[in-house]
């Protein structure tokens, strides 16, 4: 038997609308979409990812860019604890002394994502869990419990048609302010061990079918990155030692998989010298004395800026 018979083969499709170094990319929602944003701006792709920090739950991911499309027409979701204020739609890592402060560098960020989404070529959207936390007192659904005591908040499970619903009214907003766009839903591989192996199954059967229904109704891509891992690596040497998280090399074979869907040969080539720079920069010699290291390093130089000479949209 062939070694590539262990394997049940990968979904091929193609992308209508192709990666160019011009447009933006966007990247929304769990860790994994921060992985795979990272790879795109390693090959020099101009990509932005979770202005917010990392957000799991679909319905919190909807409201920051139902959100940002207002025009900041809402009351920010804030709450003081410990001193500190902090924001119900944010990463921990949002930690204000003033809370105007705070209220400002989110309104900013808002503002400067709905730029992008004007002229974005694409918008990904991983769905991480559909467990949610409803914080007690405001009744807001949160995008982080910010290290708050668990008896602050109650413990929900959404339900498909929730989030079928809501998604398909921000899908319309989005393609009002950019109608040539690609949405694309991916749904998170990493397990949510802590809220059970059960519970984390049920929480993904749901994401799945909202997915479907909501790619089905809209017209918008799904990218099944989840049934890659899970049913065609399906193996625990793809992940990390936490058995939970998808590991590096995962990671590069989803990566892998994505540029053969989404880039032509002329963008794919670009990439290829981005990334030789890159790795040239990232060497280390050994037995090297200073003047031949300053000279490779003119010499890297000078590659760079003849490939963005040619190429400005390059984000290095």
């Amino acid at each position: 038997m062939n070694a590539n018979d262990l394997y049940l083969k990968f979904p091929t499709f193609k992308s209508e609308r192709k990666w160019q170094f011009e447009k933006p990319i966007l990247f929304l929602g769990s860790c994994f979409s921060d992985e795979i944003a990272a790879k795109a701006k390693y090959y020099g792709l101009n990509t932005h990812s979770n202005p917010f920090g990392t957000i799991y739950h679909p319905l919190v991911i909807n409201r920051f860019l139902l959100d940002s499309i207002s025009n900041n027409n809402f009351e920010e979701r804030i709450e003081l604890f410990q001193n500190h204020f902090y924001s119900f739609d944010a990463a921990y890592q949002f930690k204000y002394d003033q809370k105007q402060m705070l209220i400002d560098d989110l309104k900013s960020k808002r503002a400067s994502w709905l730029e992008l989404m004007k002229s974005s070529s694409h918008l990904f959207i991983t769905f991480g869990t559909a467990w949610g936390y409803r914080h007690c007192q405001t009744d807001v659904l949160v995008a982080n419990c910010l290290k708050m005591p668990s008896q602050f908040f109650k413990k929900e499970l959404v339900s498909t048609n929730e989030i079928v619903s809501s998604w398909i009214d921000v899908i319309q907003l989005i393609r009002s302010i950019n109608p040539m766009i690609e949405i694309c839903f991916t749904v998170s591989p990493v397990r949510h061990i802590r809220d059970g192996i059960i519970e984390n199954n049920r929480s993904k059967a749901i994401l799945i079918e909202a997915v479907h229904e909501i790619t089905q109704a809209t017209n918008t891509c799904y990218i099944p990155t989840y049934e890659i891992i899970i049913d065609v690596l399906r193996d625990y040497r793809f992940f990390k030692d936490d058995l939970v998280h998808p590991s590096d090399s995962t990671i590069q074979i989803i990566w892998n998989w994505l540029v053969a869907l989404m880039t032509d040969e002329s963008v794919l080539n670009l990439m290829k010298s981005v990334v030789k720079v890159r790795k040239a920069q990232d060497h280390r010699p050994l037995n090297q004395d200073n003047n031949s290291l300053e000279l490779i390093r003119q010499n890297i130089e000078i590659e760079r800026k003849k490939i963005s000479l040619a190429n400005p949209h390059i984000n290095w």
